[in-house]
């Protein structure tokens, strides 16, 4: 009987420890199993924080009364945007910067692929006259992380580094944040001319 019971013993222990392994090794196979690009993504993601515009204006004036509309855009919807006539924007002048209200946040690498989109509304005078404006900028994208994604906005033809020049028919301009290329157009992205080549 005693011999019975070691034996009976000695069983259940290779039991235990033979239901030990296969759950260690359940274990270890399931973790190896997970995709690796779950955890990428999530060791990754940096959304998007908040975005402002600084202008800096040249030798020739916004008045007070022109309107601007102000878009960070995806190719298929908006981020971010803001609209208003903002004030005198006086020549040789730094200009805000000016927040942009958040529509959603996506990720970092998501806003590598977006734009910014400006819009121009200029005064127009009683005798046909309209308003002309000269500046440059920077739009800023921040990031949980602390990263932050710029795109300057400038006339660099000739690589000269020029005020854009809103006029009554240059009306639009558009920043890509990937690739810092910058468009100057009409009103409804007429005539598009490359200001700053990628």
């Amino acid at each position: 009987m005693t011999k019975l019971c070691l034996a009976t013993t000695t069983l259940l222990s290779v039991t235990v420890i033979l239901a030990g392994c296969s759950t260690k090794t359940t274990q270890s196979a399931r973790q190896h199993m997970e995709p690796r690009s779950t955890v990428s993504q999530q060791m990754t993601q940096d959304p998007l924080t908040s975005v402002d515009v600084t202008f800096r204006t040249g030798s020739d004036d916004k008045r007070k009364e022109s309107r601007l509309e102000m878009y960070v855009l995806t190719a298929r919807d908006i981020v971010a945007s803001d609209a208003g006539s903002y004030g005198l924007f006086d020549n040789n002048s730094t200009n805000g910067p000016f927040s942009l209200g958040l529509r959603y946040k996506p990720d970092i690498q998501v806003m590598k692929q977006t734009y910014f989109k400006l819009i121009w509304d200029p005064w127009h005078g009683p005798f046909g006259n309209t308003d002309e404006w000269h500046f440059s900028g920077t739009v800023s994208l921040h990031f949980a992380s602390g990263a932050m994604l710029p795109c300057s906005f400038y006339d660099g033809r000739n690589g000269l580094h020029n005020d854009i020049r809103f006029t009554n028919d240059a009306r639009v301009l558009t920043c890509e944040f990937g690739t810092g290329k910058v468009v100057l157009s009409g009103p409804d992205g007429t005539n598009p001319s490359t200001v700053v080549a990628p």
